[in-house]
């Protein structure tokens, strides 16, 4: 799952979080400027691709949450609705080992939008 290796997780007592970045290119876009580069100036370019990262904003585009308290390890998954008032649209209840392999292979791609 390279294409998430921007994003970034946040643990929360009762929730794990998945951010993606907002307003910074794509990692296709990057993986392109990287091969203009073929391998010259790697120094400078991963210290470009440092500053652009730190620059970036993350916005939340999945969660899984405790399902309850009483029953440890089941969660229930919510991705980032955007349409009308946008929020949070659930998708299922589980354990969180099987709902990470179902869901999270999605984010950054257009499979998440088919998520239902």
């Amino acid at each position: 799952m390279r294409h998430l290796r921007n994003h970034r997780v946040e643990g929360r007592k009762d929730e794990i979080r998945i951010h993606e970045p907002a307003g910074a290119p794509s990692v296709a876009s990057l993986s392109k400027i990287e091969a203009m580069f073929d391998g010259h100036g790697a120094a400078a370019l991963g210290e470009f691709f440092g500053k652009l990262q730190a620059a970036s904003r993350f916005e939340p585009v999945m969660r899984f949450a405790v399902a309850d308290p009483v029953t440890p390890g089941v969660y229930v998954a919510y991705r980032r609705f955007y349409s009308g008032m946008g929020g949070w649209h659930m998708l299922t209840i589980g354990p969180l080992g099987k709902l990470l392999k179902a869901y999270v292979g999605a984010i950054g791609t257009d499979e998440f939008f088919k998520l239902m």
